[in-house]
């Protein structure tokens, strides 16, 4: 039992209090074990002084000189010393992840590099631990909530002007815990807290800041299971998850508070940048706030810019704001080097009223045209960072890719054509197409599929007539027809047919290093677009046989010739310019002597073909959109 006081004057008022609800309940104390008036002591292995509670120096000591484990004895000793000293350890079962995999009965010990950097890194962090606050009684405290794949962890805070950290908490995920959805895991990390630390949230305000709407899940009635029963849990403690506000209504409040904070710094001109769409354009004149919130939040924004000399806003994307992000979670998002103490503005109530009806004076906002993300990004990010995408074919595509493509010290990519020049690189929203996109509902519609590079769309088909297909057969005919024409493949896609499963044609395929995918009987679309092939040209020998069906095999190249010059209603383009990047000239042109063949000019055509090679991925990545549309 530890008696605190905030000052030493009612240090004996507060003994003489405690010592009352001892009578009281009959108990009794040792003499003997009983220290008064110290300024510091030593309690359950903590260091309690007037400005807070440390870890005991003991125990830091003795992590700082222990050496890395070399059994699982040993890493069991290694967590439960870290164990007696998680209240002060943030993200505690992340940092310990690597050793309790070790643990794990299916696994051999071995101690690598992993664990090794997890154990230094703990014991850096334990010479800078941080000290732990005791709140006022009646204060209100704050929480931060953060969770991974397998672990979930919150920091409780009281803000004085200065956030202090009162208690780390951490839990490693089990069994379907670990599949929740990340909304479910901040509740539950929500409920695990209350479990932890019931005394505090039974005598405190709580107020969780965080970024994900966890109070309109746990208001909803249609919820039924954990959802249900946690809510019922948390409805029994005062807990605050912020005023009550919609997503654009939060948007508009961190508008102002920027606005606020700049104005009290002295500022005269600003540059304002927001990922919202709706507040910027409204803010800028060019959408119309129709909602009586919408009206009243810009009101309220305008008053505040007419104090300033010059106002710039911008729009940009989710990716270029990633630092106010970071700094709107900065309890859990930021590194130990960091240092901790930041101000935050908690926003206890809306910053308009609806009663409010003040004429405001126009005032000119000026407009940045801001880029959003686009295709060049990965290209860029790969030749100045050698940094791709973390989608695994997105990344192959771009390193594929990069070859054909330049950036100089300036940042500005080119492209090499087959003619010899580089062409520059635009953005989509530089090239003179604004008018067009915003009245073509299509392009609406699939304004999310060109912002990156598609890889190639190479519809070719290839078809021969044999008498047996082995595996011999089917080796020869990949050889003579894929690998010397178009090169070694990625994958080959088939059904679950002898010739493809075969041990040899399994051992040709590795060699070559491509990758054999079967389709299952249980879901044979997956080799779908070979079968829609088939039909087609079983459709077109039919036509073309009638009775004499024994001439197929003559028939069946120009049946192939013809499918690939007909333009295919997904994509609107034929299978041979997707491949070559030009028409096929077809013998009725020579003979009825179109305009292709009369205006054919035999200097001209080289320029003419290398020109559309260099159109040929664009039109590519037309018809891709054109194929997810269809």
């Amino acid at each position: 039992m530890v008696v605190k006081s905030k000052q030493e004057a009612r240090h004996v008022e507060d003994l003489r209090e405690v010592f009352e609800v001892l009578r009281q309940h009959k108990l009794r104390l040792n003499a003997k074990k009983c220290t008064f008036g110290v300024g510091a002591g030593k309690f359950p292995g903590y260091l309690i002084t007037n400005q807070g509670i440390e870890a005991n120096l003991d125990q830091i000591e003795a992590m700082d000189r222990l050496r890395p484990p070399s059994s699982p004895k040993e890493v069991q000793a290694l967590i439960g010393m870290l164990a007696a000293l998680n209240r002060f350890i943030s993200k505690f079962a992340d940092r310990c992840k690597p050793f309790y995999q070790l643990l794990k009965k299916w696994k051999g010990f071995q101690w690598n590099e992993e664990c090794d950097r997890a154990f230094r890194d703990l014991k850096d962090y334990l010479m800078q631990a941080p000290m732990l606050m005791a709140p006022d009684s009646g204060e209100d405290l704050f929480m931060y909530l953060s969770v991974s794949d397998h672990a979930i962890s919150t920091v409780l805070l009281r803000d004085q002007g200065i956030q202090q950290p009162l208690y780390y908490i951490s839990k490693t995920l089990v069994d379907a815990e670990i599949r929740y959805l990340p909304v479910e895991k901040l509740v539950l990390a929500l409920v695990h807290a209350t479990r932890k630390l019931p005394h505090y949230f039974q005598a405190h305000t709580m107020f969780v800041l965080t970024e994900y709407p966890l109070q309109p899940l746990l208001k909803r009635s249609d919820f039924m299971g954990r959802i249900a029963k946690w809510g019922t849990w948390l409805g029994s403690f005062d807990i605050r998850l912020g005023f009550k506000a919609f997503n654009n209504e939060v948007e508009y409040e961190a508008f102002l508070a920027g606005l606020r904070t700049v104005l009290c710094l002295g500022a005269r001109d600003v540059e304002i940048y927001s990922d919202s769409r709706l507040v910027v354009y409204q803010v800028q004149g060019s959408f119309e706030a129709r909602h009586s919130q919408m009206k009243a939040y810009l009101q309220a924004v305008k008053q505040i810019i007419s104090k300033f000399c010059t106002v710039k806003v911008a729009q940009v994307g989710r990716a270029q704001n990633r630092h106010a992000d970071s700094l709107a979670t900065s309890a859990s998002s930021m590194s130990e080097e960091v240092p901790r103490l930041i101000k935050v503005e908690l926003i206890r109530e809306l910053s308009i009223s609806m009663t409010d009806n003040a004429i405001i004076a126009g005032v000119n906002i000026a407009v940045i045209s801001a880029t959003g993300p686009c295709w060049m990004d990965s290209f860029i990010n790969f030749l100045a960072e050698d940094r791709v995408p973390d989608d695994e074919i997105e990344a192959k595509k771009i390193r594929q890719l990069a070859s054909w493509y330049w950036l100089p010290a300036n940042r500005q990519l080119y492209r090499r054509s087959f003619e010899g020049p580089y062409l520059s690189c635009l953005h989509l929203e530089k090239k003179d197409v604004a008018e067009y996109v915003r009245k073509c509902e299509q392009c609406q519609k699939q304004a999310p599929l060109i912002h990156q590079p598609t890889g190639h769309l190479n519809p070719w088909v290839e078809a021969e007539a044999l008498a047996n297909i082995r595996d011999v057969d089917v080796m020869k005919f990949v050889w003579k027809n894929i690998v010397t024409r178009f090169g070694v493949p990625d994958s080959l896609i088939s059904d679950n047919g002898l010739q493809f499963d075969s041990k040899v044609f399994r051992a040709f395929c590795s060699d070559l290093g491509i990758k054999n995918r079967y389709s299952t009987p249980a879901y044979p679309q997956s080799n779908g677009q070979a079968e829609a092939t088939n039909k087609a040209i079983l459709n077109g020998l039919k036509r073309r046989l009638e009775g004499a069906k024994g001439r197929w095999a003559k028939e069946l190249p120009s049946v192939l010739w013809a499918y690939r010059t007909t333009p295919r209603r997904s994509t609107g383009e034929t299978s041979f310019s997707l491949t070559y990047g030009a028409e096929a000239v077809i013998s009725v042109e020579v003979d009825l002597c179109s305009a292709r063949v009369a205006g054919f000019d035999p200097i001209q055509n080289k320029e003419l073909m290398v020109e559309c090679l260099d159109w040929l991925e664009e039109c590519r990545e037309a018809a891709t959109i054109r194929l997810a549309e269809y």
